[in-house]
């Protein structure tokens, strides 16, 4: 898996596990489409130019931003955080098809390791937000809901 998800998919577990996420709802969840959520196939070995990939990872990071903006500007009400989250990704799901299919790709992973590396109080600070809204609506049904869409995208 590429660094970038990893990241991504990791604060978001972290902060959400820290809180003991987990629904109690007996609802089966709806069906999904499975052509729809699929990542454009690309050639793992392909490796797009550093400017592609600069951009793309501060794109991701803009990404993680608005995610732990969202969620700690939105403690008080988990139904805004719901809608909030909802909004930012349905805005940002063509961004993680895109880093998704480069999944595979050693030289991707290294670089994005560097990147995220000098980016660590940036990313040390989303995290903090994240941590704060699963806090306050880790058990919330509408966040549950949200966040199961984003463990899906």
């Amino acid at each position: 898996m590429s660094r970038i998800p990893a990241v991504l998919f990791l604060l978001i577990a972290l902060t959400l596990g820290a809180c003991g996420k987990k629904s109690s709802s007996t609802t089966p969840p709806p069906p999904t489409d499975p052509v729809a959520k699929a990542p454009a196939p690309a050639d793992p070995t392909a490796t797009p130019s550093d400017a592609e990939l600069d951009k793309m990872f501060a794109q991701s990071l803009d990404f993680i931003d608005a995610v732990g903006d969202a969620m700690a500007t939105n403690t008080g009400d988990c139904k805004a955080m719901a809608q909030a989250l909802d909004g930012i990704f349905s805005a940002n799901k063509d961004l993680q098809r895109k880093v998704k299919s480069y999944d595979g790709n050693a030289e991707v992973d290294a670089k994005a390791d560097a990147y995220m590396t000098k980016q660590e109080a940036r990313v040390i600070r989303a995290q903090a937000g994240m941590q704060k809204g699963a806090e306050a609506c880790g058990k919330d049904p509408d966040f549950e809901a949200v966040m199961k869409r984003f463990d899906e995208m």
